[in-house]
Order: structure tokens, then C-alpha cells, then sequence
């Protein structure tokens, strides 16, 4: 279909085409997204029309009128004309890094925990909406994309009926007059989805990193980790520094406790009992309890000895650390089945807490 697409705009606008093609390539590198050539289509026509791609492109370019569902030349050359006026705004190198700004500011550091493209590109049309208005700060535009795309990642907003649920969300901002009226729509939009703290319990469990993305919207460090920003491990591909998701309870430590293959896949191997650790300090807790690994100390396949992790933390540090990531107080003290119980309950309370930390319009 893309490259369907891509050639109908060559036979309609060979100045669209190339213009996308060269934006494309000269774009700099990104751990996020680097955008293909449909996928800046998608963005100047969402923009421009506030509707998604993909059979609406063809007709649009081609100039189907949906009130007759016949091609009209006119209304051709009026859709071309309108895509033209707006291609230098959506295709600007600026706008756009920026933009990818407030994702990894909503905790999405990398393309691994992006669950939609389709959100992103519909995001990006309302950013563009949002700062062509000159009424607030930029912070409070930016805080404002940071919250909806977190919002939009959590609920998986763009995960079924992709076409209909962009043009809804941009019938809902395109028009508005402001900024302060577009940040105020998407609070609206965001607090009847989510009324309470219990609403977020039922969207968790389906968005595979969020306690990893909320932990980086924090900017924190990787869990047991002094150095180790969070956002920068989600980029990287250095091995020693590469980013893993520990069992907290690890599954080599609950095998030893009896529990099957099965048992493993079931009740160890969850979001509950997971959390992002460079990858030198996994291998150094490997299928130790958190009782050894946090207060007593391990010793390693090597022999060496492996100092308990929490004496390299203060009392505050250590707290801190373990709200970041919401573990409960003492948690390597805990049976397994009441640290997973308990982590459940804060996991919640954690991610509101970051929506909340990014509603920063008063």
C-alpha cells in the first residue's frame, strides 16, 4: 500500500514527493523513529486534513469527492495546493527533533517501547497544532504531548481501528482556537478514560514496559544502578550497559523454590517481577534470592564476592530508587506472592504519578 501510495503522489505532485524524500533522508540518526516517506505523508495529511493515510491518501491525491464519491480536477489540484502550503511546516527539521523530544520526555527512549507508529504520527500532527499557538510557554505545550503520548501509550489508544480513532483525536484538536484550549482538551480527553487511580490498574497489565517507560519519564537511573541514566541505557547498544528486564524475584532462584516451567511462564515471568537493569548488574545477581542479593551478599560463578547492592545506596538514595520503580518497603523480605501483591497495588499509584507530573498547565 505504501508504495502504492508513494506513486500516486509522484503522478499527482513530483514537488510533494521529492520535497518528503529529501526530508527523509536528511533527517539525523534517531534511537526513537526515523520516519519513511509514507510515514511523512501520513503526518502532512493528518496536519492538513485531520485524517489518517492509507485509502484516504489515494483519494485525496487523486481528488474523490466524499460527498459524490467522484474525482473532481478541481478538488484535486485544491487538495494538492493545501498539502503544499503546510509540507515546509510538518517537513522541518526542527519541529520534528523537537517533537521526538517529547517523547523520550514521556519516557519512550527508544523504538523497542513504542507500541504504535500510528500513534506517534498522529501525535506529531497535534504538536504541530499545539505550538503554532502563541499563547502559553513552550514547557507547558511540550509537557502536554509528553502526557498524551504516555496517555495514548498506556491505554494502547491506536491499537485497533487506527484510521477512525486519528480522525476522531484530531476532529477533537484541529480546531481549537489555543493552546490553553488544546492542553485543556487533552486533560478532558485523558481524565474520562482515566477518572481514578483504580483506572489505571485496568490498562497496565497490556502495555508491556510502562513501569519502565514511567521510571524513564522520571529520569531516573536503571534499577541498582548510582550511574546509569535509564534514557540513555534505552538507547544504547553497548553490551555492558545494555538494558535487560530483571526478574526481581529471578527465575533461576524460583526454580530452585520448586516452581515449574509452567509456574515460571505463568506466575514469575510478569510485569509484577520485572523491572530494566544494565545488563554487567544482572549477571552479578543471577539466580540469587533478593534476601542475598540486597542484604547479604553473593558470590559468583567466578568466586568473587559481590557486595550487598543496598550498601552502595544511602537511606534516601535507596528509597528513592525504590518509588522509581515501585517496589514496596522491604520488599526482599517478602514472600513472593505478597511482593507481587504489593507491587501491584503501587504500580498504579506510580504511573499516575507521572501523567500527573506532566499536567503542568494550572
Amino acid at each position: 500500500m505504501a508504495d502504492f501510495i508513494m506513486t500516486t503522489l509522484a503522478l499527482n505532485s513530483e514537488s510533494i514527493k521529492e520535497h518528503i524524500h529529501e526530508f527523509s533522508e536528511s533527517l539525523p540518526d534517531s534511537a526513537i523513529f526515523e520516519p519513511e516517506p509514507i510515514d511523512l505523508l501520513a503526518a502532512l495529511i493528518a496536519f492538513t486534513f485531520g485524517l489518517s493515510a492509507g485509502s484516504t491518501a489515494y483519494e485525496l491525491l487523486k481528488g474523490k469527492d466524499p460527498a459524490t464519491g467522484k474525482y473532481d480536477e478541481d478538488l484535486r489540484k485544491a487538495n494538492l495546493s493545501k498539502l503544499e502550503s503546510n509540507i515546509s511546516y510538518v517537513c522541518n527539521e526542527q519541529n520534528w527533533c523537537q517533537f521526538l523530544e517529547t517523547v523520550a520526555n514521556a519516557g519512550i527512549c527508544s523504538k523497542k517501547y513504542l507500541n504504535s507508529e500510528s500513534a506517534l504520527i498522529s501525535s506529531y500532527a497535534i504538536y504541530l497544532h499545539l505550538i503554532s499557538k502563541k499563547d502559553l510557554r513552550e514547557e507547558l505545550k511540550n509537557n502536554a504531548i509528553s502526557l498524551w503520548i504516555l496517555f495514548c501509550t498506556l491505554t494502547r489508544r491506536y491499537s485497533a481501528h487506527t484510521d477512525n480513532q486519528t480522525r476522531s483525536d484530531l476532529h477533537e484538536f484541529r480546531n481549537l482556537k489555543t493552546a490553553k484550549e488544546i492542553i485543556q482538551k487533552i486533560y478532558a480527553v485523558i481524565d474520562e478514560k482515566l477518572p481514578g487511580e483504580s483506572s489505571y490498574s485496568s490498562y497496565y497489565k497490556e502495555s508491556e514496559y510502562i513501569v519502565t517507560i514511567c521510571a524513564a519519564q522520571r529520569n531516573t537511573t536503571t534499577l541498582f544502578s548510582h550511574g546509569n541514566n535509564l534514557r540513555e541505557a534505552m538507547r544504547t547498544s553497548v553490551k555492558k550497559s545494555r538494558l535487560e528486564e530483571h526478574h526481581i524475584f529471578p527465575k533461576g532462584y524460583m526454580e530452585k523454590m520448586g516452581y515449574s516451567p509452567e509456574e515460571i511462564d505463568e506466575k514469575v515471568d510478569i510485569m509484577e517481577n520485572l523491572a530494566p537493569i544494565a545488563s554487567a548488574e544482572n549477571k552479578k545477581i543471577s539466580d540469587n534470592s533478593p534476601v542475598d542479593y540486597v542484604i547479604n551478599g553473593t558470590t559468583g560463578k567466578n568466586g568473587a564476592t559481590n557486595h550487598p547492592i543496598m550498601d552502595a545506596f544511602s537511606k534516601t538514595e535507596w528509597k528513592h530508587m525504590c518509588d522509581a520503580y515501585a517496589l514496596p518497603d522491604n520488599w526482599w523480605e517478602l514472600s513472593y506472592d505478597e511482593f507481587i501483591k504489593q507491587r501491584a497495588a503501587l504500580i498504579p499509584a506510580m504511573i499516575k504519578s507521572r501523567f500527573d507530573s506532566l499536567r503542568t498547565l494550572k
